[in-house]
């Protein structure tokens, strides 16, 4: 419900601004992503699964790390929570959706110059103003930190999943790089 609030909120975003900050580190990340991703058999598939099933995967380390009772800097649960409530209110200030849905059927294969654009808000809908920052990546680096404190096995699993989930915001153009980025200190 509140993804949707944003999307009647702001008819308007700001992805050309990322798109072009994107533009500035020297490659589009989510277009060579986005290729990649379909040129390989079945990576698509894994690339999804993993977006998909990363906010099911906080709770699963929580439960691990309930039974095997290890002791954790910070409540993972409390964490992803507070982190949603935040962000969603970040989104207010920065409405952006990622280049899926701001450049449509030219993703990935014609995407325009970024230096060709105007730095403006354009008009995109329907979908969900939740790109910046990214809290999938977020999550990602809560698993890989709770994971250190689980273990080199679980922490293994973290920095996999970590890595799964840049190549998975990027490759399913979700978000531009920039959202992952701005995630890290978030």
């Amino acid at each position: 419900l509140s993804l949707e609030l944003t999307v009647a909120l702001h008819p308007t975003t700001l992805d050309l601004y990322l798109y072009k900050f994107d533009r500035t580190l020297g490659f589009q990340a989510s277009q060579i992503f986005g290729l990649v991703a379909q040129v390989i058999p079945g990576l698509h598939t894994v690339l999804l699964t993993c977006y998909s099933w990363l906010p099911i995967a906080v709770p699963i380390f929580f439960a691990i790390q309930i039974a095997r009772r290890t002791t954790a800097p910070a409540n993972i649960i409390l964490v992803q929570v507070l982190s949603a409530i935040v962000a969603l209110t970040l989104f207010q200030f920065f409405p952006a959706t990622g280049p899926k849905y701001a450049f449509g059927g030219l993703y990935p294969h014609s995407l325009p110059p970024a230096q060709d654009l105007a730095a403006t808000w354009i008009g995109v809908y329907p979908a969900p103003r939740n790109a910046m920052p990214s809290l999938h990546m977020t999550w990602a680096l809560l698993l890989a930190m709770t994971g250190r404190t689980m273990g080199p096995r679980w922490f293994a699993v973290g920095l996999v999943f970590c890595a799964l989930t840049v190549f998975a915001t990027l490759g399913l153009a979700e978000h531009y790089l920039v959202d992952l980025i701005a995630a890290v200190p978030f």
